[in-house]
C-alpha cells in the first residue's frame, strides 16, 4: 500500500499541471466530468478483492468496492489538498505515512499480537 501511495503522490507531482487542469475542469462541471461520471465502478472490483486477501486485513461484511472508494477519495483528496494548501510535515515521509495509517484503517487492518 505505501508504494501504491508513493507512486500515486510521484503521479500527481510529476503532472501537476495536468491535474491541477482537471481540478479546474470539475469545479465547472465541463465534458471531462460527464465522462467520469459515466465509469464503470465494477472495474475495479479486482483491486478491491486483491486489497481484502492480505493477511491481517478484517472487512467482515463490508464491501471490498466500496472501500476501494473510500480509500481512493481518501488518498486523491489528501493528495489534492497538499497540492493547493502544501502541509507543512517533517518531510514528504510523514504524509505517506499518514495515508499509509488511514489507508489500514479504513481496509480494517489489525496488528495481530
Amino acid at each position: 500500500m505505501r508504494i501504491i501511495i508513493k507512486n500515486l503522490q510521484q503521479f500527481y507531482k510529476d503532472n501537476s499541471s495536468l491535474v491541477k487542469a482537471i481540478m479546474m475542469e470539475t469545479l465547472v462541471d465541463g465534458e471531462i466530468v460527464a465522462e467520469a461520471k459515466k465509469m464503470d465502478f465494477k472495474d475495479y472490483k479486482a483491486a478491491a478483492d486483491f486489497f481484502a486477501r492480505f493477511s491481517d486485513v478484517k472487512i467482515g461484511s463490508k464491501d471490498p468496492l466500496e472501500l476501494l472508494m473510500y480509500w481512493g477519495i481518501m488518498v486523491k483528496g489528501i493528495i489534492f489538498l497538499n497540492m493547493i494548501y502544501p502541509v507543512p510535515f517533517r518531510n514528504e515521509g510523514a504524509l505517506t505515512d499518514l495515508m499509509v495509517n488511514l489507508s489500514l484503517t479504513i481496509w480494517g487492518y489489525q496488528k495481530t499480537p
